[in-house]
């Protein structure tokens, strides 16, 4: 499917915007996450399927010929527009500006804000939940950007406003930007200590089997008693280790969550 200029996105930003609402209750909607509607405003993913689009255009309260426009912007054929337009004269910056009202300001704005915090906080459950079996750097990449086009979006809208407006507070707007270096660290610690672990199951195991001969039955030689001492300080060793990296990989998360401070 082919669109033109991220027409999709524009159009559903803008109805999106029209009617308050934002990404995280749109995608509740539509049974998908806000990052969801975000990447389709941002174009990073092509438009959804019909169906999809329909059910927005039922949240977003669309007239047929809006939601016909949303469709054809998405790249489907057009339905039932009046008049028909195709899709190369779909573009939203062309046409003329309008001064908006105070309040219309005001609503984009809160939106935008809205959308910011449910931005955040899905960065934040995802650096909470990360490890090295599920970390993605592309997605967290795409969620910082989403991020910074979104601030961008709350400071132009902010030069609109004309009255006092209630701010989030400077720790809710609070977005740290963490090189792609500290994830890969991450990922080693975690590689680590699982490798760590995994070696000290091996000599604990090795360890319970001697113990178990030992206990049934079988003479113990002097060679027996080496290899248990040796199995012994090999699993004391590799749990050390184990414990080394998971309090670097700990530490790391902290740093990465903000909550660690420099004194």
């Amino acid at each position: 499917m082919d669109t033109t200029s991220n027409l999709f996105g524009q159009l559903l930003k803008k109805y999106r915007y029209k009617m308050g609402l934002p990404q995280s209750a749109l995608g509740e909607f539509v049974s998908y996450g806000g990052s969801s509607i975000s990447s389709w405003e941002t174009g990073r993913i092509k438009p959804p399927d019909k169906i999809i689009i329909e059910k927005m255009g039922e949240a977003l309260g669309l007239s047929i010929d809006e939601l016909s426009q949303l469709k054809v912007a998405a790249g489907y054929p057009p339905e039932k527009l009046s008049p028909e337009l195709p899709i190369s004269t779909l573009n939203i910056n062309a046409a003329p500006a309008i001064e908006r009202s105070q309040n219309d300001v005001v609503r984009e704005f809160q939106v935008q804000i809205q959308d910011l915090r449910g931005l955040v906080g899905t960065l934040g459950d995802r650096l909470n939940n990360i490890n090295s079996k599920n970390v993605n750097i592309d997605s967290l990449h795409n969620e910082l950007l989403d991020i910074r086009e979104t601030v961008s979006e709350i400071q132009s809208t902010g030069q609109e406003l004309t009255a006092p407006i209630s701010m989030p507070s400077r720790r809710q707007l609070e977005v740290k930007l963490i090189p792609i270096t500290t994830f890969n660290s991450l990922e080693e610690h975690r590689s680590d200590e699982s490798k760590w672990y995994s070696c000290t199951s091996v000599f604990a195991g090795a360890i319970l089997g001697i113990i178990v001969n030992l206990a049934t039955g079988a003479k113990p030689s002097l060679a027996t008693w080496v290899i248990l001492g040796t199995f012994l300080i090999m699993s004391l060793f590799s749990l050390w280790q184990a414990r080394t990296f998971t309090k670097r990989a700990n530490s790391l998360k902290r740093e990465l969550l903000g909550q660690t401070r420099n004194k």
